[in-house]
């Protein structure tokens, strides 16, 4: 599956994968917050949780600021990041904003 994600889109998959994969992975940064990838860059073998978050990182890297930010996905990986999106949703209250962003990005996760 292919998608487009915008900007903030994906840095809520970026951010909800970080979630349940490693969120100490996520620091303060100059700009907000900057994900560490040290943890993974040592470990022999990643979970496909991981692996996933490495290739969202490297996708968002390699779109630059614009974006939009192509991201394909292996059935097994959207039913995850659809997960982990709901989850993301349930671990505390999100401005109404947020709350459209997550529930459009899982609705087209799960098309």
């Amino acid at each position: 599956m292919r998608i487009e994600c915008s900007g903030d889109e994906i840095v809520l998959a970026l951010l909800s994968i970080i979630q349940i994969t490693n969120p100490a992975m996520l620091r303060a940064g100059s700009d907000g917050f900057a994900v560490d990838l040290t943890s993974l860059e040592k470990k022999p073998q990643l979970s496909p949780d991981e692996l996933l978050l490495v290739r969202l990182h490297e996708d968002f890297a390699a779109g630059g600021d614009a974006g939009p930010y192509p991201i394909e996905l292996s059935p097994a990986e959207a039913t995850r990041l659809c997960t982990a999106l709901e989850i993301l949703a349930r671990a505390r209250q999100w401005p109404a904003d947020m709350e459209r962003l997550n529930d459009n990005l899982r609705s087209r996760l799960q098309n």
